[in-house]
Order: structure tokens, then C-alpha cells, then sequence
């Protein structure tokens, strides 16, 4: 009889066991998948506006060309974007760098930001100097916009369940989970790739691995992704067209090994030089004295070269479609290289 009794024991809790773990994972897509919806609704009308601006500036500085009134216009509007961008960099400092390391510090606790001020801020912030034409990623405005918007739907949970302190660890750790949901679906809205919004998040945010993380962070990034498709008509940031008959030979594989290689030593090369003029950059007094000098070179190539203004992912595509010289794309390499740092 206690044998038996220890069987049906060892099967009761092994039932229990599969049941909490479903219910984990049901909780998992369900706060994924509105995670995922209010971010992929925030970060679709962002890139929408940003395309728009984008059209805008290029229509502008054609027309700029024949009436020199709307180069001094031009002018003025630089001004006004430069010194809006400082006031709001200096309201929220946490808009003010990439984004992705004040999420990591959210997540292991070593900040606490007000979402709501950043997501404004961070909102604004990369509108008007994406819009104007600054070399900024939009991919880090996805994440930080992502992870500020899970953190503000586990506060406003919070205050609607009037929660008390015995479950500020469940709370915690919701806050956490939603935080790298609205991260993973950020990054996939912003580029158009799902599965690389879940790679992100597993590869640079996480060092844990687990099923609810897994199911909710994929439920977030498809659930973001399709609203992006679907509601705002957005595709794929970079979108090459090749088809099955236009893969690469297995002869030519070396190839990729050697850009791979090629691109780490620049990639390593670019955090560098980041790096010196972070370094150099911050003994600038004022602050708002540094903070022009990206405008001062936007201005420069407004004049010179219109084409190497914004994020660059036209640039990418135009040069995937074998539409650049190879002179124009090092030119465009150089110009960017030195812009964006």
C-alpha cells in the first residue's frame, strides 16, 4: 500500500508540475502578445513618421536649391530642431544615449527611470533628429521605447490591483519579463524581423534562459511585427529581393567568412573611435556646445552631399540592388563612418 500510495504521489505532483508550467506559458504569450501590441503600435507610427520626415527633407532640399529664401528658412528650422533637442535631452538624460544600455540597466536594477518621460522624450527626441537627418539607429529607440512601454503596462497593473508589499518579488519580476517582451518586440517592429528582435533579446539583454522568456519575447516580437504589416503597411527595413535561384554558391562560402572578418575588425575599430571621442567630447563645456557639433556637420552635408543624410538603410539598399559605383559607396562609407561617430 505505501507503495502504491507513493506512485500515485509521484504522479500527482508530476500532473501539478505540467499544469503550472502550461499556466506559465499561457500567461507568458498572453502578456507577450499585449506587450507585443502596444509596441508595435508606438513603434510602427514612429517609423511611418520618420519615412514621412525623411520625404520631406529631401523634397525641401531639392526646392532649397532654386530659392535661396528657404535656405535661410533651412537655417532657422536647424536652429530650432538643434535647441529642442537640447532641452529635451537635458529634461531626460536617459534619451539621450543609445537606449539599450539604460534598458540593461533597468533590468539588473541599477536605474528607475520614469517611463513616461523617457517614452516622450525618447519619442520626440529621435523624431526630430532622425527627422532632421542625424545618423542615429532607430533600432535602440525601438528597444528603449519598447522596454519603457512593459514597464509602464506592469505600473499601471500594479496600481490597478493595488498590489502591497508581500508581492513586491511577483511584481518585480512581471515588471522585468514585460520589460524584455516590449524590448524583443521594439527591435522586431523597428527593423521588420521578428526573429531577429528575439535573437536580440536572448543574445544582449538576457543571460537567463527560460520558456516563459521564450514564448513570451516571441509572442511580443510576431504580434509587433504583424501590426506593423498589417495595420501600418510597413515591410522589412532591408529588403533585398533575392530569391532561391540568387543564393550564393557553395564555391564562394570564403567569402562570407572573409566579410565576416572584415566587418568585426571595423565593427571593433568603430567602438574605438566611439570610445576616444566619448572620451574627448566630454570635457566640452558647455554641454550644448557638444551637442551642436552633429548639427554643424548636418549642415555641412545638407550643402555637400544630401544623400548621406538620416539612418542610411536607403543607401544599404540601393547598394544590395547594385545601383551605387563602388567609388560612391567608400565615399558613402567614409561620410558615414565619421557623421555617425
Amino acid at each position: 500500500m505505501p507503495e502504491k500510495e507513493a506512485k500515485k504521489h509521484k504522479k500527482r505532483s508530476a500532473r501539478m508540475r505540467l499544469t503550472d508550467e502550461s499556466r506559465l506559458g499561457y500567461r507568458a504569450l498572453f502578456m507577450g502578445v499585449f506587450a507585443g501590441l502596444v509596441t508595435g503600435v508606438l513603434v510602427s507610427l514612429l517609423r511611418l513618421i520618420l519615412t514621412k520626415a525623411d520625404d520631406m527633407r529631401e523634397l525641401f532640399l531639392d526646392s532649397a536649391r532654386q530659392k535661396f529664401a528657404l535656405v535661410l528658412l533651412g537655417l532657422v528650422m536647424l536652429v530650432f530642431i538643434a535647441v529642442c533637442v537640447i532641452a529635451v535631452t537635458r529634461r531626460e538624460p536617459a534619451g539621450r544615449s543609445s537606449g539599450i544600455s539604460e534598458v540593461k540597466d533597468e533590468l539588473s536594477g541599477r536605474s528607475d527611470a520614469n517611463w513616461m518621460q523617457v517614452l516622450i522624450a525618447r519619442f520626440i527626441g529621435i523624431i526630430l533628429t532622425v527627422g532632421s537627418g542625424l545618423a542615429v539607429g532607430r533600432e535602440e529607440a525601438g528597444v528603449q521605447l519598447g522596454a519603457m512601454t512593459g514597464k509602464g503596462l506592469a505600473h499601471c497593473g500594479r496600481r490597478r490591483k493595488g498590489d502591497s508589499g508581500q508581492n513586491e518579488g511577483r511584481l518585480a519580476h512581471k515588471k522585468e519579463l514585460l520589460m524584455t517582451y516590449g524590448s524583443g518586440a521594439g527591435f522586431a517592429a523597428a527593423f521588420g524581423a521578428p526573429l531577429a528582435g528575439v535573437a536580440f533579446v536572448l543574445e544582449k539583454l538576457r543571460a537567463d534562459f527560460s520558456r516563459e522568456l521564450l514564448l513570451g519575447t516571441m509572442a511580443a516580437a510576431i504580434t509587433a511585427d504583424f501590426i506593423g504589416v498589417y495595420a501600418f503597411d510597413l515591410g522589412p527595413v532591408f529588403d533585398f529581393g533575392a530569391g532561391a535561384d540568387e543564393m550564393l554558391p557553395l564555391t564562394r562560402m570564403w567569402m562570407v567568412a572573409l566579410l565576416g572578418l572584415i566587418l568585426g575588425v571595423l565593427g571593433t575599430f568603430f567602438n574605438k573611435t566611439l570610445s576616444i571621442l566619448s572620451n574627448v567630447l566630454r570635457g566640452l563645456k558647455p554641454g550644448a556646445a557638444r551637442m551642436m557639433i552633429p548639427f554643424v556637420l548636418l549642415l555641412v552635408l545638407c550643402i555637400w552631399l544630401p544623400e548621406a543624410l538620416g539612418s542610411g538603410s536607403e543607401l544599404i539598399e540601393a547598394a544590395g540592388r547594385d545601383l551605387l559605383p563602388v567609388k560612391a559607396m567608400f565615399t558613402f562609407l567614409a561620410v558615414k563612418y565619421v557623421f555617425s561617430a
